[in-house]
């Protein structure tokens, strides 16, 4: 039979009552210590499809580069060739919507979201501790009296060795490489070519009147025209073509193309396998051709 001190006392929650209490919370509200924005959430999942979109194209592209690599089989002999392919330009497309939302998500203002850059970065210079490296609010401590130390080096002074570093002119290379890059771009532009006649002075005199001064050089047959930037180099091109003058240009040499020889290859092989090779490789191949041995 209880007591009255039995009756007095509290009752005791078990274990499935007190589990119960945390359903009776709201639906669809956040704990404030795991509170996340709307948009910082969308972030963080778009980032999480651009990785696993990136580790996918990452294998395309190994292995359609193994079968068109293959010397012993073509490309087209594989079953999913034609469907590696077709998977690689989509996921492609996919990558530039996914790239497209992610820059679309606007910037998180809010102070209480955890996933806010701009309130950890500022938690983390508060946080920082106080080297050498990081001077921010940094006490010196009081200097130590160091008298006696002085005069002991200075009975075992030692010559001072003279430090150089050879490296501290690319700073001065680097600074001046932008202001030059234009002077340099306009003395290796490729000259016009205009092929010489009796006329010569007449058809100089109309492209200095029309696109302005220029220097000019007599060489096998060709008067070369040198230009002093991008500019007058258009008008001058421009204004031959309507003159209706002979002339012919110079490719840049950054736009000239590369002849590479491939060796110790089969005799069997198909040239046209290393074209697609360079292809998929993001390297443009004009011509592909089988030099045989003599």
């Amino acid at each position: 039979m209880a007591t009255d001190e039995d009756e007095s006392d509290p009752k005791r929650l078990c274990a499935d009552e007190s589990m119960n209490l945390a359903d009776d919370l709201p639906n669809g509200e956040q704990s404030q210590e795991n509170y996340a924005c709307q948009d910082c959430l969308r972030r963080l999942d778009v980032s999480r499809t651009r990785t696993l979109q990136l580790a996918s194209k990452e294998y395309l592209e190994k292995s359609i580069c193994i079968m068109s690599s293959d010397t012993f089989a073509p490309p087209e002999s594989f079953k999913d060739f034609g469907q590696f392919q077709q998977n690689y330009r989509i996921l492609q497309e996919q990558m530039q919507a996914t790239e497209g939302e992610l820059n679309s998500v606007p910037i998180c203002h809010d102070e209480n979201c955890e996933l806010n850059a701009a309130k950890r970065a500022n938690e983390a210079n508060v946080n920082q501790p106080n080297t050498s490296k990081n001077k921010i609010n940094f006490i010196p401590s009081p200097k130590r009296k160091t008298a006696w130390k002085n005069i002991k080096a200075d009975k075992t002074q030692t010559p001072q060795i003279e430090l150089s570093n050879p490296f501290s002119l690319l700073n001065e290379i680097n600074e001046t490489a932008e202001q030059g890059t234009q002077q340099i771009a306009n003395k290796t532009m490729p000259p016009i070519n205009l092929k010489y006649s009796d006329e010569y002075e007449k058809m100089l005199e109309s492209v200095q009147l029309t696109c302005g001064n220029t220097t000019n050089k007599l060489s096998n047959g060709f008067i070369k025209i040198f230009t002093e930037n991008i500019d007058q180099y258009n008008r001058v091109q421009s204004h031959l073509k309507q003159q209706g003058y002979d002339y012919y240009l110079v490719r840049p040499r950054e736009n000239r193309p590369i002849k590479a020889v491939i060796k110790i290859l089969s005799l069997h092989h198909d040239p046209e396998r290393v074209k697609n090779l360079f292809n998929y490789s993001w390297f443009l191949c004009y011509q592909s051709n089988q030099i045989n041995p003599i």
